[in-house]
């Protein structure tokens, strides 16, 4: 089996391929959601990560919807 990487799909399949391999993608509140759960689980770290560190909307987001949630 020959694995596709995530850069030759659409933006939405990429999400769900990445979803569906037990990423954290989505919105604010389905990322707090997300972490949530896996707290739930007994999970006590989570590894988070943007490709785009240029991209300082995206962190300010993350800092404002999610960080103050978990």
């Amino acid at each position: 089996e020959i694995q596709i990487g995530v850069r030759d799909l659409e933006p939405a399949e990429a999400a769900a391929t990445l979803k569906s391999r037990g990423w954290l993608v989505g919105t604010p509140e389905e990322i707090v959601e997300g972490i949530h759960e896996r707290r739930s689980h007994g999970v006590t770290r989570i590894m988070l990560q943007t490709y785009d560190m240029d991209d300082h909307d995206a962190l300010k987001l993350f800092a404002d919807e999610v960080i103050p949630h978990i």
